[in-house]
């Protein structure tokens, strides 16, 4: 590394439990276009059964030319979720 060279990397994290999460029940059987209950229609069900994970790399890495000019360019990243919906 040179004088005029700065690096720095960061780290966040972030774990969720306990999400809500919807089920539906007697749906329509696409193949016979029939309710496995007939009598009872679409059915909702909510539980608190989901996870979600957040994972964020953060690098910056900036370098001085002259006195006054400097170049830093962006890293941006993006959340991945999984929060375990069945349809």
């Amino acid at each position: 590394m040179t004088r005029d060279l700065v690096v720095t990397v960061g780290y966040v994290g972030n774990r969720g439990l306990k999400a809500l999460v919807l089920h539906w029940l007697n749906d329509i059987n696409p193949v016979t276009g029939l309710r496995p209950v007939s009598t009872t229609s679409r059915v909702s069900y909510q539980e608190h059964a989901g996870q979600s994970n957040y994972h964020g790399l953060q690098l910056s890495v900036k370098k001085r030319f002259q006195p006054r000019l400097y170049v830093q360019p962006a890293l941006h990243l993006r959340q991945v979720d999984r929060t375990g919906r069945h349809r």
